[in-house]
Parts: C-alpha cells; structure tokens; sequence
C-alpha cells in the first residue's frame, strides 16, 4: 500500500519562510529534512510569539481543507450535476405554489360566488433584441387588468425608444422586421426607464397586497424567460428590487376550464390540452383591438402587446363564460366581431338572445353579419335543391366531337450527318443520290428509323445501332 501522506502543520510553512531568508544569507539546503535539523530554524519557531504561531497554523488548516476539496460532478455540458438537481427542485417547489395559488383563489371565488369579478393582471412584451448575457430589452410592453365579466378593464401600454448596443443592429432590425414593425429608435417611443417603472407602479397600486407584494403577472409560455430581465431593466432604472411574481397563463386558462367543466358535469382536461387550446390564434386578425401605432400596419394585430392581452382574454372567456353562467358582453368579455352562437357552449349552439345587445364600444359589424347570414343560407338551400336528370333524352343534345384535324408533315432537316459531314459533302441530297450509298465506301450508323432497305444495309454493312454491326 502507498505511504500515506504526513500532515503540514504550522511549522511546515515556517520552515519555507525561513529557507527563503537563509537563502539570502547564503545558506543554500538542498530539502527541508536538512532545514529541520538545523538548530537555529529550531530555535527561531521557539522564538515566535502564539500570535504569529497561530498565523502559520491558519495557513496549514487552510491548504487541508483545499487539498480535501472534491470535485462536483459535471454533466455533458460541463455544469454541475448537483447544482441542476437543486434548481430542478426550486423550480418544481415554484409551480406547486403557482397551481395552489390559482386554484385557491378560484376555489374561493366559486364559494362566494364572485370569480366573475376576481382580477388577474396579464404581461406581455415584445424585445428589439437579445445580447451576450441573456437580456431581453424590451421596445413595447402592455399590462391589462382582466375579469371574466367585463374582460380587459384598465390597460397600460407603452412603446420604447431603445438605441441598439454596438454589435447588434442587424439583430434589431431583423426582429423588428419579422415581428413588431417597431424600428429602432423610434422617434415616438419612450426613453426615460425610471419614469416608466414608477408609472408601472401606480398601474398596480390599487391591487397592492403589502407595502412590497404586488399581484402575480399571468404571461405565456413564449417570454416566460424574458419578462424577468425585463422586469430587471425596469427596477433597476428605479433603483428599487424586483420582487414581482409570474405565472403561466395557460395554467390560469386550464384551471378555469376545468372549473366550467366541473360545473357541468364533464371530465376535466389535462394541462397540455389546455396549452394547446389558449395556443389558438382564434382572435389573432381582430380589427380594432390593437394599438394605435399597429393600427396602419399590416399584420399588426399579430404582434402588438395590447392587442395579444385583448385576445387572452377572449379565448379565456370563449371556453368559460358559458359553463360558469357569466353572460356573454360583446366587445368587453367577447370580441364585437363574433355572435353569442359562434362562441364555445357546452350544449347546441343557441341563437342570440334578444336581451344581449352590442354595446356602444362595439361596431356595426354584429348587425351587418346577422343580415348577410340570413342571405347566404337562402342560397344555400337554393343551391342544394336535388334535381334528376334523364341522360336518355339527352343524349341526343350531346355535343358531337370535333373532326380530326392533319397537319403538315414536317420537312426534312438541313444538316448533315457525321459521316456524310466527314466526305466534305455540303448537302448528300444534291450531290449524291440515296441509291449510290455503296459508292461511299463509308459505314454509317444506321440508328432505329431506317430509310434504307434491308438489302442496302446488308450490302454496304451499316451499323445496326448501338455499336451492333453485322459483319461484312
């Protein structure tokens, strides 16, 4: 077995100082066993005071626990395994929160019977680009106070001036491009954060549970990773800390379509299901919701921030209105464009009531479609009338075909062949005639559409084709 190694303790590193400083004086030793027996080196640790003996002994406890360190295990990436199964846990810990927080306060409102009437704050935001450290700058943003009853209350919404670092133009402009229609610095946008965030919290401020607690923002699945770095820009202008919370949506969204469908007495749907239907982009070319800088943009309705918390709000209330008895409000908890019998129910579709109005922030449209509605079945049912034909008495109505029609054949080509181009014959039909073939002395690939007869081909022993000749 290997010796096992001796213990460094104090006077160890004593030892090197003090071969350093005889160094200089000219003691030269060769290992520190000759620097052991040497009696002043002795003699100068029994001079030293406890305090600078403590020092050396310091040392010693701190290059133990240095060489007894171990390595933590790395995955394939090289980050540490141990390090990911904590974060794993603290992210598991956070959704369980995030479920009973949602559920609780759904379970309570369907107690005393107001969830109609509970407030949830959505987030969106759209980024000009991305740098090196992860951090989203934001160049729009928009926060929405949602009900099931009245849908979108109270928005706040606002467009940035943001200046591109050096490095990342193209990234700027290509996502504007692609996305937003938002350029960089953008003359109408605003630039001061600080001013921003403090009207941020005077948005927030009348649902403020604490003097530091605000309530959760419900964001998608989509900028989940950026709204903290956002939230980050917006603190930090401020000097203040983010402590704001944010949860799925699309949790939100299936927790309440699980309660509409509880209420009704059908099986609740799993969380994928529910991501996959909130993912619709049902509302996604809604005239009349979006800003009034996307509001002349073509595809503007798809990207802007005030206009994608709206369609939040319509999808949500589409699946839940009706299984939790909350009465359909055009253009405040459904969107104006859409009828009470196009919208999600649990049962027939049924007609719209004569007690649900349009209300003065929605559009004619709602009248105009019932009109055109009514128009289009009319000709539907003309148009689907069965009618028998009797192909016996029509036959003779039949049209006759068109006669055939012949054409001119084509003329025969100018150019020669190789081997009649190698007699340095201008034109064989002028000069020599078809029969005098033999006179040539030449063999001439014969090809699939022969001209010549058999005894012409065998006599002057043409090429069948293909590099098959009969011999001579």
């Amino acid at each position: 077995m290997p010796n096992k190694k001796k213990k460094r303790n104090g006077f160890f590193y004593f030892m090197l100082d003090w071969r350093k400083e005889a160094r200089k004086c000219g003691l030269i030793f060769t290992n520190l066993s000759e620097v052991q027996s040497f009696p002043e080196c002795s003699e100068a640790w029994q001079r030293l005071s406890i305090a600078e003996k403590q020092r050396y002994n310091d040392l010693a406890t701190t290059n133990k626990l240095s060489n007894n360190y171990i390595r933590p295990k790395l995955n394939c990436r090289g980050e540490p395994i141990e390090l990911l199964e904590q974060k794993e846990k603290e992210l598991a810990e956070f959704n369980r929160k995030m479920r009973d927080h949602i559920s609780n306060i759904i379970n309570i409102g369907l107690m005393n019977e107001n969830l109609k009437k509970v407030k949830f704050y959505f987030l969106h935001f759209n980024w000009l680009y991305i740098t090196a450290e992860h951090d989203y700058v934001p160049v729009e943003y928009a926060i929405g106070e949602f009900t099931l009853q009245d849908g979108i209350i109270r928005y706040h919404h606002k467009i940035l001036n943001i200046k591109p670092k050096m490095g990342y133009a193209w990234q700027a402009t290509e996502t504007s491009r692609n996305g937003h229609k938002i350029l960089p610095e953008f003359s109408g946008g605003e630039t001061d954060f600080r001013r921003l965030y403090f009207e941020f919290i005077d948005f927030l401020k009348p649902a403020k549970i604490n003097d530091d607690k605000y309530p959760p923002f419900f964001v998608t699945k989509q900028i989940y990773k950026g709204v903290p770095s956002f939230l980050d820009q917006l603190a930090n202008a401020a000097d203040r800390i983010n402590t704001f919370t944010i949860y799925s949506i699309e949790l939100l969204f299936t927790a309440l379509r699980n309660a509409a469908l509880n209420k009704k007495g059908i099986q609740a749907i799993s969380e994928f299901i529910g991501e996959r239907e909130f993912g619709t982009e049902k509302y996604a070319f809604e005239k009349d919701i979006e800003c009034s800088y996307h509001e002349n943009i073509d595809g503007g309705t798809q990207f802007c921030s005030l206009s994608l918390i709206r369609q939040w709000s319509y999808i949500i209330c589409d699946y839940t209105c009706d299984g939790l008895e909350i009465e359909y409000r055009p253009g405040f908890n459904c969107a104006a464009s859409l009828l009470k019998d196009f919208l999600y129910t649990f049962e027939n579709p049924a007609k719209l009531d004569d007690k649900i109005k349009p209300s003065k922030n929605c559009r004619e449209e709602v009248i105009v479609k019932t009109e055109v509605k009514e128009e289009s079945s009319k000709c539907r049912e003309n148009e689907n009338q069965i009618q028998s034909i009797d192909n016996y008495k029509n036959k003779e109505s039949q049209v006759t075909p068109s006669p055939i029609k012949f054409e001119r054949p084509l003329r025969l080509p100018n150019t020669p062949s190789i081997a009649v181009a190698k007699t340095n014959t201008k034109n064989i039909s002028d000069e020599i005639p078809i029969e005098d073939f033999d006179n040539l002395n030449i063999r001439i690939a014969r090809g699939r559409a022969s001209i010549l007869s058999r005894t012409t081909f065998t006599k002057c022993g043409f090429l069948r084709g293909r590099g098959r000749g009969i011999p001579e």
